[in-house]
């Protein structure tokens, strides 16, 4: 037989290739330090390399799933599937004082969930650290179900992975806690009111975090078979991870009860906070008996670097696996690639805990070195899990020198045993869910009881029958379920919510056990007796519900069927109530109500009610009650009370149908129709109506679960008064108030204090008549109408019933004269969870994370966005301005955040270092300084050298190259595509334009549509902001080169240079702005010339266009050309809000007059040659940069023509998308989304998507609160360069002396245009304060735009606090040839209207003079 060695050889080379990669790879002596993490081997780095090649792939595999994961529905909280599930929020901030806030929310399954939360607030130089009354313990139970709320907090997303409000209400404890105390007097009342803003795009875990790392943890590890690739999950487990800052007020009030005893609050102590930090999402496994340990130190520097990096360990499979991202100080975030952090050297024991180390990080390409200083001393301990799921955990703060930089963070090390012994209270392994109903009204349930099913369904029953039937619910159950071991879970099942936030107690703990009750069939029973078996689960505190029925919504459907009049009345209202015809709703209403009261109820109606009236009059002496019940009333969000008629006293049959037909007519009353508009409820509701059998009440009230003007959870408040409830309830009578303090667990009550009111008088039944009013005499008036037994046994059931319910309760209650306490009614206090006035006014605020490299100016920007913006401005017209400068720049955008133009109080900023700084190198160059001239219109380098180190600091994290490339690229693709982009600007705007037109628009008969059709054109828009951008570019590039000329070889930029470049720009002629008042001059001599001018400034303005159409045809001819071409133009145009001269042309004519009353000789100014401007031209040239120059001119001049048209034609863009939104409104309040057509400006633009997808009333009321706080923001002013988050100045601030002497310099600016001119001062801080000026002022004001051009014809000078070589004031100055100073900063403060000055805009000075 013949060998093959050749393949016999190539067999052996296969065997010992396999067996050396064998060696390789998988046989290694991996060794363990501390008895558990394991070294590396010999082969780390060829293990290392493919295990980074593996991840790769897997990565690349789930790149679908990353995009997912993305959308916003990331945020929702997820479903919990099994038993180990969780889902997990982690909020951690510092500030650069070391202030600090830690809130970690942890949901598990049954409504369990686990709790962390450390605020820690600097005090003189110690630190006062406040945590949970249950501290260190964390686990919490009866949590609300799929959200992030319990125990007081609530984290709410308000913009996915951009904005979460967070809040709290309730008792904190003061100081660090070793274990569980029950100690009240160092337990405080504290609201949190925060919103977490996003500084960075989320970064999924593990998807997009550090593969070197990732494959470092895995290469550690023994390779024995293919399972190691599966050491790191990437299914099972996610999250992601986001940079951000906390921004809020913290409320601490003061543990004085006798204020309350007094009827005031207690003093409180806002403290104002921002804590720059990060956030963590993480569903998945819950920790388990596998891991080992984790540790992690989150940091943030004042420079704005922040980081998270740690580590976590397996006991088996990876015992070390490192993570960590980091935001570096101008704003880019990474992943961490390499750290030194290591758990073994990092408190491995936990009574061993570092005092401080050293931690060295690399991403990017760049180092950080990271001096960690640990206070042990402050660490807060933190436990949790049950008896047998217990782990351990510090929180320790860290002061923290990061490259040479000071910051603060905090450490976290956790551990799954806990080397002390503590109690744990056990929970019950399930809880069972209650689910709400949504039963359809049936035609054939017109009359339900209480205890029907369907009474627990608002759409049947109405908000307060729904509310009745959970607490009748107790009582009216069949005899034959109460025999039944099931009888817990058949009432738990029953006790539906009527609304979205009905939350399951404490007390739901209990209702799972498997004994039956021991007692039968009650009628009217007690609560304890009933649902709750065991007596020592709370104490026995009996309540009554009054017997009773509901008329169902159904009746009252069938009722308006009936009658053809009430449903033509109703549609009557509705369409003038939706503004489809014209007409008044008052009188409206009183038509429907009328229609009402002339019909009778059915008698197949009656047929239903009168054997139940007989079952309740059973003695013939009841008397009855009849009240409203309509779908929005006594809801959780949105209250209504009040708003219908309740029927008291009344005795017969027939009075009982009379008084529900007026029942159903006050549905129909003005104040309640208007509440419903006013709410986006439908104007045509519905109403269920409850009938009760009356109390013979000796006293009655209303019983608060919570203080219901601070929402402290410690004070129990009760206002009662003899009689019915109804002298409390409208507040007719003075009541007496009681105080009851209970202690943090809700087990004890004492009472506090009395408070004896007038009680002038009490309702009560009366003999003849249904009520009548009764005077007290002197005696019964000074005596309390509640002993302090009753007082007691209502506070425990306000406790109860907030427990049941979930949300602070009002409670209506009567008292008979055996002692019986009946609820009558409980509803949610709807006010306490409402957003602050703080929040209001700064929930779209940017966040910061540095108090040194975050510097924001009003300079340049502040002259297109002068007021606060508008809400819908803010998410509309602004992110795109955004967007077109970054897809400019070459940068990612993502409408998360802000990075060029944050908002702050509703004002829009410009952020300096993106806009300014990142061009800026490690020494201040000439043209640095000449950008800094055209952008602030001031040597901002020199005045604010800070500026210089910041930009050093943030562009030491970008390639320099890499900027001046971008920089460049911008430039010259503005200066030889300009064409271009002029030419698809305005095909855009003609695109655009028959779009929103209004033959378009009404083709579109919804809200719907038309919302859908001005978001697909805001692409078709933004083509027109780069336009206008573009040509901005343009202009100043070309400037840009002029002063580059005129300074070539100059060390610095003297008054020279200035004013030649004003002479370069002076005289362009046919500039959009500058025509305004050349039109207004000419409207106003052809109506001069008419000879009618006395007769026309006489007329009102309203009138006055038609008068002019009669009887000065020419000046009617040139007032449509100024508004066909100007009448898009406004005061603050770029806000959506604003309204242009084509909407209110009165205030053109009011125009016209001012030029009449004031003429002026300076609009007609003779254009001036190139020649003439290059002979006025001091500074000295070579005869080559003198050529070059010349031709240089004309391109500045063309270069601001084109940057004015393009500005023109983009506000035409806005007026059209402006046209589109007032549809818009239109078609919402004819849909009943709206109340009025105003409020859409003070929505964001999902918001009014999300209103059109779901009526949500707590939408418009914020809405409403933005409208009235507005006028309060206009009055905000700013420094013109800020530091940190922009403070308003203070009333100090802006009242502060300036006091100069005469001939002396008031403050200094940049010339735009030259001249010398002395005069009176006229100092205009807004728009509205115009009527101030006089012919021949000096105008000193904050800044101009194209509302102010008419006006130029009164002045002799102008001087702004903002603005450049052209900015509209300069612009408009030099072709009216006034002379005009910019960046005069604080010239509105320094000086004062009256006051004479001489403005030198040769010098670029004001002095003051006599």
């Amino acid at each position: 037989m013949e060998i093959d060695f050749l393949y016999l050889m190539s067999l052996v080379a296969i065997t010992t290739l396999t067996f050396c990669l064998y060696r390789l790879l998988i046989e290694e002596n991996n060794t363990k330090t501390k008895d558990h993490y394991t070294r590396p081997a010999w082969n780390f780095f060829l293990k290392k390399i493919y295990a980074e090649y593996v991840l790769n792939k897997k990565k690349k595999q789930q790149s679908k799933l990353i995009k997912e994961l993305k959308n916003y529905e990331s945020e929702t909280p997820k479903i919990l599937t099994t038993e180990d599930s969780s889902d997990s929020q982690k909020i951690f901030g510092t500030d650069h004082d070391g202030n600090s806030l830690m809130i970690k929310f942890t949901r598990r399954r049954h409504r369990i969930a686990e709790i962390w939360m450390i605020l820690r607030i600097k005090n003189g130089q110690q630190y006062t650290v406040y945590t949970l009354p249950d501290h260190p313990h964390t686990k919490i139970a009866n949590t609300t179900p799929r959200v992030f709320e319990g125990a007081g907090l609530k984290l709410e997303c308000l913009v996915p992975f951009s904005r979460w409000r967070i809040t709290y209400m309730g008792m904190l404890r003061k100081g660090i806690s070793q274990n569980l105390s029950n100690d009240e007097s160092n337990l405080y009342f504290v609201r949190l009111n925060f919103i977490w803003m996003t500084a960075s795009e989320p970064i999924f875990w593990p998807y997009e975090w550090s593969t070197e790392l990732m494959a470092t943890a895995l290469a550690t590890e023994q390779w024995r078979d293919g399972k190691w690739k599966n050491l790191i999950n990437l299914k099972d487990n996610g999250g992601y991870t986001q940079f951000g800052a906390t921004k809020g007020e913290v409320r601490i009030y003061e543990n004085n009860y006798i204020a309350y005893s007094q009827g005031q609050l207690p003093k409180v102590n806002t403290i104002e906070m921002n804590f720059p930090g990060i956030r963590l999402r993480r569903w998945g496994r819950y920790k388990n008996e596998n891991l080992h340990r984790t540790g992690v130190i989150y940091g943030n520097i004042k420079d704005g670097t922040a980081f998270e990096v740690g580590a976590f360990s397996s006991k088996v499979g990876v015992t070390h696996s490192q993570f960590g991202n980091i935001r570096v100080a101008n704003g880019d975030v990474m992943p961490i690639e390499w750290t030194d952090f290591h758990l073994a050297s990092l408190g491995e024991y936990q009574d061993q805990l570092p005092e401080a180390t050293i931690v060295q990080i690399e991403a990017g390409g760049k180092n950080f070195i990271a001096v960690v200083t640990f206070r042990n001393h402050e660490k807060v301990p933190l436990f949790g899990g049950s008896a047998g799921e217990r782990w351990n955990a510090f929180v320790v703060p860290v002061d923290i020198m990061c490259n040479t930089v000071r910051g603060y963070g905090s450490a976290i090390f956790w551990y799954p045993r806990n080397i002390r012994r503590f109690e744990f209270e056990e929970f019950p392994t399930k809880i069972k869910r209650i689910f709400h109903r949504n039963d359809v009204p049936s035609p054939e349930k017109q009359l339900i009881s209480f205890a029907d099913k369907e009474a627990q369904s608002v759409s049947v029953a109405g908000g307060k029958g729904c509310s009745l039937a959970i607490l009748r619910i107790i009582q009216e159950t069949k005899d034959d379920l109460l025999d039944h071991t099931g009888r817990n879970f058949q009432v738990l099942n029953a006790l539906v919510d009527q609304f979205s936030g009905l939350h399951r107690s404490m007390q739901f703990n209990r209702l799972m056990k498997n004994e039956p009750p021991k007692t039968g069939r009650q009628r009217s029973g007690s609560i304890t007796k009933t649902i709750f078996p065991d007596p020592n689960d709370v104490d026995d505190v009996e309540f009554f519900t009054p017997q009773g029925f509901i008329i169902s919504v159904s009746a009252f459907n069938e009722h308006v069927r009936k009658y053809v009049e009430i449903r033509k009345a109703i549609d009557e209202l509705r369409a003038i109530a939706y503004e489809k015809i014209e007409g008044n709703i008052e009188e409206a209403c009183k038509k429907v109500q009328k229609a009402f009261e002339s019909t009778v109820i059915s008698d197949e109606l009656k047929a239903l009610i009168i054997p139940k009236l007989d079952q309740i009059n059973f003695d013939a002496n009841a008397r009855f009650a009849v009240r409203s019940s309509g779908l929005t009333e006594d809801a959780e969000e949105l209250s209504s009370s009040g708003q219908n008629q309740t029927f008291l006293g009344l005795r017969t049959n027939e009075e009982v149908f009379e008084a529900i037909i007026k029942c159903w007519s006050s549905l129909f009353s003005f104040q309640s129709v208007l509440y419903r508009k006013q709410n986006i409820q439908p104007v045509a509701s519905a109403m269920a109506v409850v009938i009760q059998k009356m109390v013979q009440a000796e006293s009655a009230g209303v019983l608060f679960s919570r203080h219901f003007l601070n929402g402290d959870p410690s004070v129990i408040v009760i206002t009662a008064n003899y009689g019915l409830g109804e002298s409390v309830v409208s507040a007719k009578s003075e009541s007496d108030i009681f105080l009851i303090k209970k202690d943090y667990k809700g087990e004890n009550v004492k009472l506090l204090a009395t408070i004896v009111g007038d009680k002038k008088f009490i309702i009560e039944m009366a003999t003849e008549t249904a009520v009548e009013e009764v005077e007290l005499d002197d005696e019964k008036r000074r005596k309390l109408c509640l002993s302090e037994d009753i007082a007691l046994r209502l506070a425990k059931l306000a406790i109860l019933l907030e427990r049941f319910f979930g949300t602070p309760r009002d409670i209506e209650f009567a008292v008979t004269k055996d002692k019986k306490i009946y609820l009558l009614q409980s509803r949610s206090i709807t006010a306490l969870n409402n957003f602050t006035d703080y929040e209001i006014i700064h929930e779209t605020d940017a966040a910061v994370l540095s108090c040194i490299n975050n510097v924001c100016t009003k300079a340049n920007v502040g002259e297109v966005f002068q007021e606060p913006q508008s809400k819908l401005c803010q998410t509309t017209i602004k992110p795109l301005i955004e967007k077109v400068n970054r897809k400019m720049v070459r940068d990612k955008f993502q409408d998360l955040y802000t990075k060029m133009f944050p908002t702050f109080s509703n004002h829009i900023f410009m952020d300096v270092y993106q806009m300014f700084l990142r061009g800026v190198g490690d020494k201040i160059k000439l043209i640095d300084t000449v950008i800094g001239y055209s952008v602030f219109g001031n040597d901002v380098l020199k005045n604010y050298p800070q500026l210089l180190e910041i930009a050093r600091q943030c562009n030491a994290y970008t390639s320099k190259l890499y900027n001046g490339f971008i920089q460049m690229y911008v430039v010259f693709e503005a200066a030889f595509f300009m064409n271009y982009y002029m030419k698809t600007g305005t095909e855009a705007l003609q695109q655009l334009k028959g779009k929103m037109n209004a033959k378009n628009l009404n083709r579109h008969k919804t809200a719907s549509d038309v919302f859908d059709l001005i978001k697909r054109e805001m692409e078709t828009f933004e083509i027109i902001i780069q336009m206008h951008l573009e040509a901005s570019t343009n202009s100043i590039f070309i400037n840009l080169i002029s002063f580059s000329i005129l300074t070539h070889g100059a060390k610095e930029l003297t008054i020279e240079h200035q004013r030649d470049i004003t002479y370069i720009l002076s005289s362009i002629g046919d500039i959009e702005s500058a025509n305004i008042p050349q039109l207004l001059s000419e409207i106003a001599n052809s109506i001069k010339a008419s000879g009618k001018e006395k007769r026309f400034l006489e007329i009102d303005n309203k009138k006055a266009i038609e008068w002019l159409e009669s009887n000065v045809t020419e000046a009617y001819q040139l007032f449509n050309k100024f508004i066909e071409r100007h009448g898009h133009r406004a005061l603050n145009e770029f806000d959506l809000i604003a309204k242009t001269w084509e909407m209110c042309p009165e205030e053109v004519i009011n125009m016209i007059k001012t030029t009449l009353n004031f003429p002026s000789q300076s609009i007609d100014k003779k254009k001036i040659e190139i020649d003439d401007i290059m002979s006025q031209i001091k500074t000295p040239l070579t005869r080559m940069r003198y050529k070059i120059l010349k031709k240089m001119i004309s391109r500045c001049h063309k270069g601001v023509r084109l940057r004015e048209e393009a500005k023109s034609k983009l506000i035409d863009a806005v007026n059209e998308i402006r046209r589109a939104v007032i549809y818009l409104s239109q078609k919402m309040v004819n849909e009943g989304l709206l109340p009025d057509k105003e409020l859409i400006f003070h929505l964001q633009f999902k918001e009014i998507k999300s209103l059109i997808q779901n009526r949500d009333s707590l939408l418009i009321n914020k809405a409403e609160r933005r409208r009235k706080l507005n006028p309060k923001v206009k009055e905000l002013r700013f420094d013109e360069i800020c530091f940190g988050i922009p403070r308003p100045h203070s009333e100090q601030q802006d009242n502060q002396n300036f006091e100069v002497n005469e001939g002396d310099i008031i403050v200094k600016g940049m010339p735009v245009c030259s001249g010398i001119v002395t005069g009176r001062a006229c100092v205009i801080k807004t728009f509205s304060q115009i009527d101030k000026l006089q012919k021949g002022d000096i105008l000193i004001t904050y800044c101009t735009d194209i509302a102010w051009s008419p006006y130029f014809n009164l002045l002799s000078g102008l001087a702004t606090e903002i603005g450049g070589l052209i900015s509209h004031g300069a612009v408009v100055a030099r072709e009216c040839n006034l002379p005009c100073i910019v960046g005069c900063t604080r010239a509105t403060d320094k000086i004062k209207t009256g006051d004479k000055i001489t403005l030198n805009a040769d010098e670029g000075v004001i002095i003051k003079t006599t």
